[in-house]
């Protein structure tokens, strides 16, 4: 920080003014420390969300993929005679979409 001396009576209003900017100067970087700190909290907020609807996520298609699997063992072990499918037909798929 740079000395001004006080004792000169002409320097005085240029102190007052060198100080008062310094402390607007802090201040304006108090508000934007503030909102940084606002932002990564939120930040951390929503990665934690994220990661735990993925983690959900996750839970859901392995227990459909069990499924599939079942449903698939269970067609494959039904012969064509009790209307099952046979192993090597192949059957459409259908894929809808919310669009």
């Amino acid at each position: 920080m740079q000395h001004v001396d006080l004792n000169r009576s002409r320097e005085f209003p240029a102190t007052l003014r060198f100080l008062s900017i310094q402390a607007m100067m802090l201040n304006e970087f108090l508000k934007e420390h503030r909102k940084v700190e606002e932002l990564e909290t939120t930040l951390a907020q929503q990665q934690k969300s994220f990661e735990s609807k993925v983690a959900k996520q996750q839970q859901q298609i392995v227990a459909l993929v069990l499924g599939l699997q079942k449903v698939t063992a269970q067609l494959t072990t039904a012969g064509p005679s009790r209307g099952g499918l046979e192993a090597n037909k192949l059957t459409p798929l259908i894929v809808l979409t919310d669009r």
